[in-house]
Order: structure tokens, then C-alpha cells, then sequence
């Protein structure tokens, strides 16, 4: 293996390893359970101290929510039951649907782990669940990005800048939000092999292939940033479309149906956990609530507002909830009287380097990346056929060596 592949294989490796070093080697819990300490009856025992994290309602889902999700999904599973009821949440009632309820995902592929080890040990997957999310993300996008062209060292670079951005581990303590979003870059990958590689075996297996990793993106469980990587890669299998029939390589009915082949995949993939979602929500509190110019007008209320956009350079322009005081959180209200959000919510920082970067690589020419392979021809250095050798003709000896 050349040097450089084995430098960015450890680059790779070393980003989860980094984050989740604690988790996965000094056998620390990677759920937020020290937030418990807040309510009763866990705080007349273990009362929060001056060293306990702040309280954080969107990090306590991690372990109200998503830890009980595992442990019953985990449990009936080895029990050899489909994990379809939770009888232990408002038990009172009779339960709570447990695979209609997308976010536990219980037949997401990686949730497998879980279901392998015994319930007492049942903490440590989380980290394990959570590192390898964020190895796939951190390959995927270093793969596209090499399919790009871009030396390693910018691939391992842009890799490192998406994982460890702000977006991305403010919402590592909620699984579910990675366990989508990790999915992104080799889904776009795939669809740029299939239009690249069109009409070849290669190109038709990567078609396939999106149609797997959409299923699976999917069954991860946050059905809200599913919606919006699949709308990111039908954007961007958009743009290829546009180069194939510019170049007449792909025509439109053939693009249409390699669409509707990968819509129907992940479909019938994600199927038996999406239905009961689906049927589940006709009766959610978005279902039944009235709807009103105020309820549009409150939800609205939460989207991105100018003045976090100094975030991107600032991430504690307005303070962190973790030190104490977070002047943008969700139960403060700024001069105009509109309520903030959970810190998490509006995470925008990708660090100062990036985006200096960035603007460098725009503003100079050189450095900007190569632009798409012409469609229809073969790639330098990649599946190109060998010069045809034309035969002698005949009665002309061929000699064996050059004279002299």
C-alpha cells in the first residue's frame, strides 16, 4: 500500500478514534445519564454538583428517549420478538408503538450491534454505534471528494472539517441525526459512478447500490434529515442528469427509470419500519393540532435568524449552555421579542481555517478542482482501452527485433 493511502487511512481511522477515545478504551457511557441528577428520584441520591453539566432538554432526549429505545428494542429482539410495542412507556395505557416510532429504529443495519451483546453491556454500543457513524461519514466524503480528483491530503482535510463541524457533534449525543447525515457523501458518490459509468456493469451496480444506501439512511431513523439528504442527492443527481443529456450519454427515459429503480429500492428497503411510521403520525400532535396563521407564525419563529449567521466565525458569540449562559437559548427572547433555540439547533461553525481555505481555493484559479469527465469518454488512466495493434498484411515478415 503506497505511503499517502496509508497516512489518510490513519488520518481517518484517528477522527472517530479521537472523539470516542474515552468511550470506547476507558469504558465511559456515551449517553447523557449524568443529566438525570436534575430530576427526581435520581437527584435526592445524586444531587448536580458545581462539575455536572449544565441542563440541556435536547441532550436529555439521549437518555429518556433514545436509551430505553435500545434497551426494549435490544431486549425483545433476543427474546426472538419483532420489537413492534413498548408495553413499558404510559403502561397505564397499554404502551407505545416501538417500530412505528421511526427514531428508535429497530431494524436500522447498525443496530444490529446492540442486539449482540448482553443488556448489561448494552452502554458501550452507543459510543461503538456513534464512532463508527462518524468513520463512515468521514470515508464517504474523502472518497468523493478523491473521485473528484482532489489530492489526499485535501480529501482527508475536507473529511476532517464536515465531521468535527459544529452541526455534527452538537447533535452526537442524539444518534439518530448522524446515523442519517453519514450517509450523504457515499450516496452522492454512488450516483456520480452511475452516470459516469453508465451502460457498464460498474455503473449499473452503483445504481443499486444508492438505492441500498437510501433505504439505509432512511431506516436510521430521523425521518426530518432524511428528507433533507435525499432532497440533496436528487439535486445532485439532478445536475448529472443535466451534463448526460447535454452530452447525449444518458437519454431522459433511461435517466427517469434509473431514478424510479432507486426510489423503489430504498422504498421497499425502508418499507416495514416507514408504514407504521407513516401510520403512527396521522395521529401525532402535528395531525391533530388546528392549524392557524399563529401556529405558522410560532414555528417559523424558530428558523435561522440573521443574527446567528456571526456564528459561522464566533460559535460562543452568544455563550454556551455547557459555561453556564446561552443568551440565544430556546426560553430567552433577544429586543424584538422572538425566543432563541438550543444551541445544537442553530450549530454553524466549520472552524476560521476552512473557510480561509475556501475563499483561497476560490479566488484562485489554480486551485480549484477539475471540472466533471466528459461523459461518454473514459477518465485518464481509468478503464481506458489499449491502442489497437493493425495486423501485418500479408506476406510482409515481421522481424523479430529492430536492425542494428
Amino acid at each position: 500500500m503506497p505511503r499517502s493511502r496509508l497516512l489518510a487511512l490513519f488520518a481517518l481511522l484517528f477522527l472517530p478514534l479521537f472523539l470516542f477515545h474515552r468511550p470506547l478504551l476507558l469504558g465511559e457511557a456515551f449517553v447523557p445519564a449524568d443529566l438525570l441528577s436534575y430530576l427526581s428520584p435520581w437527584k435526592s441520591v445524586y444531587p448536580p454538583t458545581e462539575d455536572s453539566p449544565r441542563w440541556n432538554v435536547l441532550r436529555f432526549d439521549g437518555i429518556t428517549q433514545f436509551y430505553p429505545w435500545r434497551v426494549e428494542a435490544t431486549r425483545q429482539v433476543q427474546a426472538g420478538r419483532l420489537p413492534v410495542w413498548n408495553e413499558h412507556q404510559f403502561a397505564a395505557n397499554g404502551g407505545t408503538p416501538l417500530l412505528a416510532n421511526s427514531q428508535s429504529a429497530p431494524l436500522y443495519p447498525l443496530h444490529v450491534l446492540f442486539y449482540l451483546v448482553p443488556l448489561r453491556y448494552i452502554w458501550y454500543v452507543f459510543g461503538l454505534v456513534s464512532a463508527l457513524h462518524l468513520l463512515i461519514a468521514a470515508s464517504g466524503l474523502y472518497v468523493l471528494l478523491r473521485a473528484y480528483g482532489l489530492r489526499r491530503g485535501s480529501c482527508v482535510l475536507g473529511a476532517a472539517v464536515w465531521t468535527l463541524s459544529a452541526p455534527i457533534i452538537c447533535w452526537l449525543s442524539l444518534p439518530s441525526f448522524l446515523g442519517v447525515a453519514c450517509w450523504l457523501p457515499w450516496l452522492l458518490l454512488l450516483i456520480r459512478v452511475a452516470h459516469t459509468d453508465a451502460g457498464t456493469r460498474t455503473g449499473r451496480l452503483a445504481t443499486l447500490g444508492a438505492g441500498g444506501v437510501a433505504g439505509t439512511l432512511i431506516l436510521a431513523g430521523h425521518l426530518q434529515i432524511a428528507l433533507y439528504t435525499l432532497l440533496a442527492a436528487l439535486l445532485y443527481a439532478a445536475f448529472w442528469g443535466f451534463l448526460s443529456f447535454r452530452s447525449g450519454h444518458v437519454s431522459v427515459p433511461r435517466w427517469i427509470g434509473g431514478v424510479l429503480l432507486v426510489v423503489t429500492l430504498a422504498v421497499c428497503f425502508a418499507a416495514p419500519q416507514v408504514l407504521p411510521a407513516i401510520q403512527l403520525s396521522r395521529i401525532s400532535h402535528r395531525a391533530v393540532t388546528e392549524k392557524s396563521i399563529g401556529l405558522y407564525n410560532a414555528n417559523n419563529g424558530s428558523a435561522l435568524p440573521p443574527r446567528s449567521f456571526v456564528t459561522f466565525l464566533i460559535p460562543d458569540f452568544y455563550g454556551h449552555p455547557n459555561h453556564g449562559f446561552h443568551w440565544n437559548n430556546s426560553d430567552l427572547r433577544d429586543a424584538s421579542g422572538r425566543f432563541g433555540n438550543n444551541y445544537a439547533e442553530w450549530a454553524l461553525y466549520t472552524g476560521i481555517l476552512p473557510l480561509l481555505l475556501a475563499l483561497f481555493a476560490i479566488a484562485t484559479p489554480g486551485m480549484r478542482a477539475p471540472p466533471p469527465p466528459i461523459l461518454g469518454e473514459p477518465e485518464v488512466g481509468k478503464n481506458r482501452p489499449p491502442t489497437p495493434v493493425s495486423p501485418p498484411a500479408r506476406g510482409n515478415s515481421v522481424p523479430a527485433a529492430p536492425p542494428g
